[in-house]
């Protein structure tokens, strides 16, 4: 590694979004205890060592420490993406039409 970016995450709690609902409905869990697993990617050329998998490991860990239960959605046509979290013991408890259109024609929203 180069000293260039070669992965992102992020765990937040985006007010109004439909995922947490869902994820609440699902756990009965209050909606301050959830938050969001967003934004994971891994740079082309580092895709393959298992740097996805440490920071999704991380961001679970640090959702953990802060007394919170994560959640995610994911389109459904990310295979890669579904096959990390399937392969991490997540399962998929309801699926959502989100109002954008970078990966139709829905997501399928994901708890632990």
């Amino acid at each position: 590694m180069d000293g260039r970016i070669n992965g992102h995450v992020a765990l937040h709690y985006p007010q109004g979004y439909p995922t947490p609902e869902v994820a609440r409905r699902d756990t009965g869990l209050p909606e301050e205890r959830l938050a969001l697993v967003a934004r994971l990617f891994v740079a082309p050329e580092v895709r393959g060592f298992g740097l996805g998998r440490i920071l999704w490991r991380h961001t679970v860990a640090q959702a953990a420490e802060r007394g919170w239960r994560a959640v995610l959605d994911a389109g459904q046509t990310l295979l890669s993406a579904v096959a990390l979290y399937d392969a991490e013991g997540w399962e998929r408890i309801g699926e959502l039409h989100l109002p954008f259109d970078p990966d139709p024609p829905g997501s399928a929203a994901t708890c632990r």
